[in-house]
C-alpha cells in the first residue's frame, strides 16, 4: 500500500470481509475469499451494511 492509498473502512458481509481502499485511481474494493480486486461488491450491500451499524 502506497502513501496516497488510504484505508476507509472494513466490513464484514456474511462470511466475507470486504476492504475499501480510496487511492488515486478512485474506490478499489478487496474481499477476503479472492486475492484479486472485486469489482462485483454492490455499493448497495455495502451501505445497507453501514445503515445496519
Amino acid at each position: 500500500m502506497n502513501q496516497k492509498t488510504s484505508l476507509r473502512f472494513l466490513l464484514a458481509l456474511g462470511n466475507t470481509k470486504v476492504v475499501v481502499l480510496n487511492d488515486r485511481e478512485g474506490l478499489q474494493v478487496y474481499a477476503d475469499n479472492s486475492t484479486r480486486q472485486k469489482h462485483a461488491v454492490a455499493a448497495e450491500r455495502i451501505s445497507e451494511a453501514l445503515a445496519a451499524q
